[in-house]
């Protein structure tokens, strides 16, 4: 046989094989797939028998389908019924709660030789929520009336001065700042909501913070054995933004009786004074050091906590020298803290700077 038509055979017979695979690959397909379409028709045919048809042989719906439809409707009513129930039951919690708050942050007023009133918080974290809002809202409502006894300072103008009452035991402090600051509202807002613990403490990294969304509360303790809790609000008005701080001395989330704390309360007013500038004015009041159900500590307790050293002062002078040496070093440490604002306050004027909430 000549070799082309050897050759053309040979291509043949191979085109025959691949058809014939192919024919047998379709043939086996097609029989699984109607075994398959088989075992599911026989499947189908088993869940009709289960079922009920939806539509009577008089036209009308079917009794199965009827009582599904009672059925869910049942269900969904219980399940409303439990959740008004389960929010009922909580805010009936609340309240109880909320009752217990004003019965110890809401009491007659003070003798005139308590001038300070301590401020509770609850661990439930509803009742925790509405009572700092509650503690900063009172300090806001009371911002005009403490701040009738600023200086008559122009509002472009820097001041500082503190002062301690020495005529009863409480030693009472009273700082009063007016700085003069480069920036805006918004980035004053910034510096303030985003950076207070930088400025309150040492060391920020150790603080714990609790964040609502319009109050801050700062925990430490510090190795001296002290107990710093400061509750933080922000209050935005159309010419001014406002913070106020105070220190909430009782919290059910932490136990401070074996820890010394002071009363504190900070005022904080922010005004545009130019387009570049902003005044920042400040009055801060400090109780001296007590502890719980124990009292005052000693004025050498306090002289050490402030390092201040009364040794070979009579001890009918300790009070006085502790006074005059305390105003000196506050007086000197101004200048330390008014650096630490500046830095803060060259980053948040950044043009890297966010100025979301942080």
């Amino acid at each position: 046989m000549p070799p082309l038509e050897d050759k053309e055979l040979k291509r043949r017979e191979y085109f025959r094989d691949k058809q014939r695979e192919h024919r047998l690959r379709v043939r086996r397909e097609a029989a699984a797939i109607k075994a398959e379409f088989a075992e599911l028709q026989a499947r189908a045919r088993e869940l009709r028998v289960d079922s009920h048809p939806a539509v009577d042989t008089d036209g009308g719906l079917s009794w199965s389908i009827l009582a599904s439809v009672f059925r869910a409707e049942s269900n969904r009513s219980t399940a409303k019924q439990q959740a008004l129930i389960k929010k009922s039951n909580a805010m009936k919690d609340l309240v109880a709660f909320m009752q217990r708050f004003v019965s110890v942050n809401v009491t007659a007023p003070l003798p005139p030789a308590s001038p300070w009133q301590s401020a509770t918080l609850l661990e439930d974290p509803e009742a925790r929520k509405l009572g700092k809002e509650w503690l900063t809202q009172q300090l806001y409502y009371n911002m005009d009336y403490t701040f009738r006894f600023f200086p008559s300072v122009a509002l472009d103008e820097e001041f500082y001065c503190i002062d301690m009452d020495t005529s009863d035991d409480w030693l009472n402090s009273v700082e009063i700042m007016q700085h003069i600051w480069p920036g805006n509202m918004e980035t004053s807002k910034a510096y303030l909501q985003n950076h207070m613990a930088e400025l309150l403490f040492r060391e920020p990294s150790q603080v714990l913070v609790e964040c609502t969304e319009n109050t801050k509360l700062y925990r430490r303790t510090t190795e001296e054995g002290s107990f710093i809790n400061i509750l933080q609000g922000n209050f935005v008005e159309a010419d001014r933004f406002v913070v106020v701080m105070r220190q909430v001395e009782d919290d059910e989330a932490f136990n401070s009786r074996s820890y010394r704390q002071q009363h504190i309360m900070i005022w904080v007013e922010v005004r545009q004074v130019t387009a570049t500038h902003v005044a920042v004015r400040t009055i801060s009041h400090f109780s001296r050091y007590f502890r719980d159900g124990q009292g005052f500590v000693s004025v050498d307790e306090l002289a050490k906590i402030w390092k201040i050293d009364l040794t070979g002062v009579p001890e009918d002078q300790k009070t006085d020298h502790l006074r005059s040496t305390y105003i000196r070093q506050e007086r000197a440490d101004h200048s330390i803290f008014r650096k630490k604002i500046q830095s803060i306050i060259e980053k948040v004027n950044s043009p890297d700077y966010s100025l979301s909430p942080s």
